[in-house]
């Protein structure tokens, strides 16, 4: 019985991980996204700074 509890809250705990490692993925594609948003930006308001 102690048995069966302890394997399914180390399943439980992996689960857990796994899903915060997605959440942590998740996050890095939208941070990375954001990141060349701004970098676009950047650029064009460099490149509208040089023009004039």
């Amino acid at each position: 019985m102690l048995k069966d509890a302890s394997h399914s809250s180390l399943l439980h705990c992996i689960n857990v991980y796994k899903s915060l490692l997605h959440c942590i993925n998740v996050y890095k594609s939208i941070a990375a996204g954001f990141t060349s948003i701004i970098d676009q930006i950047v650029g064009f308001s460099l490149q509208a700074c040089q023009d004039q």
